[in-house]
C-alpha cells in the first residue's frame, strides 16, 4: 500500500458535536462502494464536502458546524493513492458484489486486530481520481466517495478538537486536484 505522508489536521461538519461515544459502527453497504458509520472527514486545506456540495449544485442538507482535528503521527490509515493500492486493498479485504465488481468489506477493516489494526482510510485526491469509475468490467472502484477523504473507525488519534469556521460558500472548480476557478455562489 502507499506509504504517504499523513496530513497534520482534517476538518469534518456535523449536526452534533462528534464523540467517539456517538460514532455509527463500520457496515457495509450492499452493491455500494461506501460504507455506513465511522466519521468522514477531509484532509485541511484540500476541497470540503460543504464545498463539493456546492460546487456541484447541490445544497448541504442541514446546516452543520465546522470540526477541525490535529492527527496524531500514530494513527494507521490504508492509504489508497493509485488504482494499484485499491487494487492490492481488494485483494486482501474484498468481497465480492454483483452490483459494482468487487469492494472492500469495510467491515472487516474496522475491526482488524494486531499489527494489521487499522484507525480508517485515507483516499487521496489522486487515489479518488484513479479508482472513481471501474477502468474495464469488475475492476474495484470507490464510486461515491468524491473528494479527497479520510474515513475514520475510531477518534483514538484526532486531537484537539475545536470549531472549525468555513470560509463564506464559493463555487469551487477543480480538475485533478487543481483550484481552476473560485467565483462567488449566489452573488
Amino acid at each position: 500500500m502507499c506509504m504517504a505522508t499523513l496530513p497534520k489536521s482534517c476538518v469534518g461538519f456535523y449536526t452534533k458535536v462528534p464523540k467517539s461515544d456517538h460514532m455509527v459502527p463500520i457496515s457495509n453497504i450492499e452493491g455500494f462502494a461506501k460504507p455506513n458509520g465511522g466519521l468522514w472527514t477531509t484532509p485541511k486545506g484540500a476541497l470540503t464536502w460543504e464545498e463539493w456540495c456546492v460546487d456541484n449544485m447541490y445544497a448541504p442538507a442541514e446546516t452543520k458546524k465546522g470540526w477541525h482535528w490535529d492527527i496524531s503521527p500514530d494513527a494507521h490509515l490504508l492509504i489508497i493513492d493509485t488504482l494499484l493500492d485499491l487494487q492490492k486493498a481488494v485483494a486482501k479485504f474484498g468481497i465480492p458484489t454483483s452490483l459494482v465488481g468487487p469492494v472492500l468489506d469495510y467491515k472487516k477493516l474496522a475491526n482488524l486486530k494486531g499489527e494489521e489494526k487499522l484507525d480508517g482510510i485515507w483516499l487521496t485526491d489522486n487515489g479518488q481520481w484513479e479508482t472513481r469509475l471501474p477502468k474495464r468490467a469488475g475492476d474495484p472502484n470507490l464510486y461515491g466517495w468524491d473528494l479527497d477523504t479520510i474515513l475514520w473507525f475510531n477518534m483514538k488519534h484526532l486531537l484537539n478538537q475545536r470549531e472549525y469556521q468555513t470560509p463564506a460558500p464559493a463555487r469551487v472548480i477543480r480538475t485533478k486536484g487543481q483550484l481552476v476557478k473560485n467565483t462567488a455562489w449566489g452573488r
